[in-house]
């Protein structure tokens, strides 16, 4: 897959991503909306039962206080006046007639049996129909003297908003309303009279100021009265409608979260394989060039001792033997690599412990390097460490040194300039030995600092294979002296040269012997 299909299958897969986070959040909006709206209802629709279940009340406790007033067939101009009795009257029992008075085109209509209706006259003059009449007007008019009774009453009596109710009542009337509607958040209420919304019950100290008070009238059938409200605030209302919602929160969160996870892990997937794919065939450029080389040598030389002209010269067959044999070992060397960085990353190798002079091993590997090096290079050891004798595998050990030493004269412009050194440190609270191999090259970036290490990852070069090599000295490097239970550290900069510090305990535990 190209570099150009990977961007714009992860520009797509990020839009599509991205279209369902965002409406996920807009159905979450729009939940949070609808709870929001249901809430309010409910605490409208408690507020106003309140109100009505407090007018009613009022209405029978009036009614229970004036139960001993009589009919009157007048009311009186002057307040608080008697008003004269009205003449007595057999009551008649309406509901003795059952269906069969009824209102019709404004007139009071009685039903008759049939016999009655026969005669014209006896349906004008028939006793029983005059009574129900009579007895009916009476009813309304003794009905319009209570309501103008009342009506005197609360103009003539100015009863305060605080007599008239009570606010034990009210909390206990609201709890309730606001329980049957399933409405269990902490809330303040209040009562507010007048245009200025003075306050005259509440039940905290302190009431916000806030437009996000649910309000209902109270008494709304008042009308020569101020008007008066009662009031809900909600003091914790966002928390209290997540609250409500947290299981669905937490189920949309979650699956967002799942979503994101595995678009990261899909794009994270796509960039490693295309990244093994790079490193794949930067390896195979290598290791074709490195193969080629010493093949096409060998080739050369065998060509050679074909050649009979040749061969009568003195000493040349055995020259072009010792190059068959040396790029022979080469080969050797560059696959056996390759199967001991396998058998490494496959399982944890056995070490072989023996002691281990560490700078005996470094002054004879430093002396067979310095033969590569050009008159102008050097390899200066400053081996400081007292205690310099180590519990290690001697093959792994001179493998790390080796590789080291390799990279530094191959990394270096010009003649190489290495220094290496030891000190006596402690590594995890025990006492261990640092070896330091530091050069004056071209250094590595920053970026490929984490990355070195890798097997087959080589610092970008383009295809200029002006350095030989798989990339897998470093990796071996790392696994060996992990393998012994040491560290290796790097500090670098570009054009300032490398410095590897290789941290290893002078013992290691009785497990890892064999």
């Amino acid at each position: 897959m190209t570099r150009t299909k990977i961007y714009i299958l992860s520009i797509l897969m990020s839009l599509a991503v991205l279209g369902l986070i965002f409406f996920q959040l807009y159905w979450i909006k729009t939940a949070v909306h609808l709870k929001e709206d249901e809430l309010s209802r409910n605490i409208q629709e408690a507020l106003v039962e309140v109100s009505r279940k407090l007018e009613k009340q009022e209405v029978v406790k009036f009614n229970y206080q004036h139960n001993r007033f009589t009919y009157y067939t007048q009311i009186t101009d002057v307040p608080g006046a008697p008003f004269p009795p009205a003449p007595e009257m057999a009551p008649v029992p309406l509901d003795s007639l059952g269906k069969k008075v009824r209102i019709e085109n404004g007139q009071i209509v009685v039903d008759l049996p049939a016999a009655s209706r026969s005669t014209p006259k006896m349906q004008e003059d028939n006793p029983y129909q005059d009574a129900v009449a009579k007895a009916l007007q009476e009813r309304m008019r003794h009905r319009h003297q209570v309501d103008q009774l009342y009506l005197r009453q609360f103009m003539a009596e100015e009863l305060s908003l605080k007599k008239r109710i009570d606010s034990v009542q009210i909390d206990t009337l609201l709890q309730q309303a606001l329980k049957n509607r399933g409405v269990d958040a902490d809330y303040h209420w209040a009562v507010l009279q007048g245009p200025r919304r003075q306050l005259v019950y509440q039940s905290t100290r302190t009431l916000p100021d806030t437009a996000n008070l649910y309000q209902a009238a109270l008494f709304p059938n008042d009308i020569f009265r101020a008007h008066s409200y009662l009031s809900v605030y909600l003091p914790n209302q966002t928390g209290y409608l997540l609250s409500r919602m947290s299981s669905t929160l937490a189920s949309s969160a979650l699956l967002m979260l799942i979503v994101m996870g595995c678009f990261a892990y899909a794009v994270q997937t796509i960039l490693r394989q295309k990244k093994l794919s790079e490193i794949k065939n930067d390896f195979i450029n290598n290791m074709t060039h490195e193969l080629k080389t010493p093949i096409a040598t060998i080739s050369m030389a065998c060509e050679a001792l074909h050649d009979p002209d040749l061969n009568r010269q003195p000493g040349i067959q055995d020259r072009y033997l010792g190059i068959i044999n040396q790029e022979n070992r080469r080969l050797g060397q560059q696959v056996e690599k390759v199967l001991q960085i396998a058998r490494l990353e496959k399982q944890k190798p056995v070490l072989k412990l023996e002691t281990v002079a560490v700078h005996e091993l470094i002054e004879g590997i430093a002396d067979i390097y310095r033969l590569q090096l050009p008159a102008e290079g050097s390899i200066k050891l400053q081996l400081d460490a007292l205690d310099q004798t180590i519990q290690a595998d001697r093959l792994h050990l001179t493998g790390i040194l080796n590789n080291l030493l390799e990279n530094a004269i191959k990394y270096s412009e010009g003649a190489p300039h290495i220094d290496v050194y030891t000190t006596n440190t402690l590594l995890n609270d025990k006492a261990a030995i640092a070896i330091t191999v530091a050069d004056k090259g071209i250094g590595i970036s920053r970026e490929n600092q984490e990355k070195i290490f890798d097997k087959f990852y080589r610092v970008p070069t383009g295809n200029v294979h002006n350095v030989k090599g798989f990339g897998l000295g470093l990796a071996f490097v790392r696994y060996s002296t992990e393998a012994h239970g040491g560290q290796i550290k790097l500090q670098s900069k570009p054009e300032a040269g490398s410095r590897f510090t290789v941290t290893l305990p002078l013992t290691q535990p009785l497990h890892a012997k064999s």
